[in-house]
Parts: structure tokens; C-alpha cells; sequence
């Protein structure tokens, strides 16, 4: 797990992380989605201590004819981003140097992006298992020969360690053995508004993009805070 700490979320005057959500799309065809998402988001909460969902998050490349852990997959992974979390191969962790030129172009984009500077992040050893985490092939590695990146799925539940360096992130207590993260004093509680999320339902116009999956995400100006800081341009 690795994660980004200026794109953490700040608690409330009681020491909660509100995230209201509220979908664009609220007709009744979507009704199952909606809840379908909102069931998947709460993993989360296990993770974070005051984390709370009051409504549904997001809403992807998805729609009610989705399979069950494709949603999963990609509820996870995306809310893992606006909870603060980078895509596993972009952290020193990570055990290869690949060939950007081998790699398909439709895959290209999960493999790319900047790095905040690290003294602004905290990670944790590689963790194969991680939801932010891409598969990687043999064909890609710049030294063939050595391990093979290989049993990598799109893995559709969180993992161990993402749970516990998100959980270290936003609470300060250290609960993984031999991990690499330093530990962070955790952001001073100040009274805050709710942080808004708004979501569109796929082809509503009304969504930016997430250029780190190229997926949709709707954030507004905490949206363009992040994204803008690492180079990518904001809507």
C-alpha cells in the first residue's frame, strides 16, 4: 500500500471522517447499484476508525449487468484513491523496472503518473495482494531472468496490509510488523464542512475523469487539489 498523505480526508470536531455522498442519477433502475456500492465502500470503514459512508459512493464503469466482483474490484480500488492511496507499482517498494514501450497502451495508463516526493508519503513493503495493485508479465521486466511477476490478479477484496497502512494513515497507530512506513501524528482534529461528493451515473456528462485508472470520479475542488499537485490537469 502507498499512499499520498496531503490527499488524506480531515476530521470533523468529533474525529470523523463524513464523506456525503449524493448519485446525479437517482432513478429507480439504479436503485440495486447504488446499494450494491454502498455495501462494497463500507470494507473501508473497517480500515479506518470514523471513516463514514452515509451514502453511495461512486459510480464507474459499471451498470446492473456488471458481474459481482468486477463492481467489487473496481469500487474498492477507486475509493482506495479518494481515501489517499497510489497504485501499488508506483512505490519504492516495488521489486521491477519494467519496459514502458512492452506494455499494451490500454494498460499504459495504470503504469504512469508522478510520484509525490516521498517525505510526503508512507508505504509499505510490496504487497502483491494489495487492491491497488496492477498485473505485471515476464515480457515487461527490464532484466529478464529473474522472479517472475506472476499469481497478480485484479484482486477484488482488500488485503491485509491495505487495511492496516490506511488504518495507520489515518489514525497514527502502527499495526504492521515489519513495514517500511514511518509513522505520521495524525492531522489536528479542526471543525471542517462535510467534505461532497458528488457521482454520475455512467453517460450523464457530468463526470471528470480519474487519470490514475482512467475512470470516472467526480470530487470537485478536492478532486483538482490532488490530481493537480501530481501534474494532471483539473476540471
Amino acid at each position: 500500500m502507498f499512499i499520498w498523505k496531503e490527499a488524506l480526508w480531515p476530521r470533523d470536531h468529533q474525529g470523523k471522517i463524513k464523506i456525503t455522498i449524493g448519485f446525479l442519477d437517482q432513478s429507480n433502475s439504479l436503485h440495486s447499484l447504488r446499494q450494491s456500492i454502498q455495501h462494497i465502500a463500507r470494507h473501508w470503514e473497517d480500515a479506518v476508525s470514523g471513516l463514514e459512508f452515509n451514502h453511495s459512493t461512486l459510480s464507474l464503469d459499471v451498470d446492473d449487468d456488471t458481474e459481482h466482483e468486477i463492481l467489487r474490484r473496481t469500487v474498492l480500488h477507486e475509493f482506495g484513491h479518494m481515501l489517499g492511496a497510489l497504485h501499488e507499482q508506483l512505490s519504492p517498494a516495488f521489486p521491477w523496472d519494467l519496459h514502458k514501450s512492452r506494455i499494451p497502451k490500454d494498460e499504459l495508463i495504470n503504469w504512469e503518473g508522478s510520484r509525490p516526493p516521498l517525505s510526503k508519503t508512507l508505504w509499505s513493503p510490496f504487497d502483491e495482494k494489495s487492491i491497488m495493485l496492477y498485473p505485471a508479465y515476464q515480457v515487461w521486466l527490464k532484466r529478464p531472468g529473474g522472479p517472475e511477476p506472476k499469481g497478480w490478479e485484479r484482486h477484488t477484496h482488500l488485503s491485509h496490509i491495505d487495511k492496516e497502512i490506511m488504518r495507520l494513515a489515518y489514525s497514527g497507530v502502527h499495526g504492521l510488523h515489519g513495514s517500511s512506513t514511518q509513522p505520521w501524528q495524525q492531522q489536528q482534529q479542526q471543525h471542517v464542512p462535510t467534505p461532497a461528493v458528488l457521482v454520475a451515473a455512467p453517460g450523464s456528462g457530468n463526470i471528470c475523469g480519474n487519470p490514475q485508472c482512467g475512470r470516472t470520479f467526480v470530487c470537485a475542488a478536492d478532486y483538482n487539489r490532488r490530481v493537480q499537485s501530481l501534474g494532471y490537469p483539473g476540471v
